[in-house]
């Protein structure tokens, strides 16, 4: 189940068995007929299930709630990221290095897409041991809403 941020400011809920193909379609305009009306879309939420029947019902689960009920999903992550920051001392602009051992190429993906739709990003770094890809990534500590208020 995935949450996309359209150019109008309204969110398209959507599930898929292939994350990294459906968000092709919708940027090419091909994913739905919403979508096409209000490009350009940002990937701002996603849940993996182990079957295509459970993401269904939760992205129509999600369908039903409020604006404001989507946009305190969506901006969990962000909490827990500037409290990371509050905690560690960093600034706005601060340097910082991550490292993750990422063990499927979904995982990847989906990182990838957060990092760069969210951060600005001076060196990277990965290598892969016995099957697991781990990164060294260096970004920028930013303000980062992605797209949505967080108070």
């Amino acid at each position: 189940m995935y949450i996309l941020l359209c150019s109008n400011g309204q969110y398209y809920t959507g599930s898929t068995n292939n994350v990294e193909r459906r968000l092709a379609q919708h940027r090419e305009g091909e994913g739905s007929n919403f979508t096409k009306k209000h490009l350009p879309v940002k990937l701002v939420y996603l849940e993996e299930y182990d079957s295509i029947e459970d993401a269904f019902f939760r992205e129509k689960q999600v369908q039903g709630w409020r604006r404001k009920k989507k946009e305190a999903l969506i901006n969990e992550f962000m909490r827990r990221y500037k409290d990371y920051r509050k905690s560690k001392g960093l600034k706005v602009g601060d340097l910082v290095t991550l490292y993750l051992k990422i063990e499927d190429s979904l995982t990847k993906k989906i990182f990838e897409e957060f990092i760069k739709n969210n951060f600005s990003v001076f060196n990277a770094k990965s290598v892969v041991i016995n099957e697991v890809e781990e990164v060294d990534i260096e970004i920028e500590v930013m303000d980062t809403k992605i797209g949505v208020s967080i108070n």
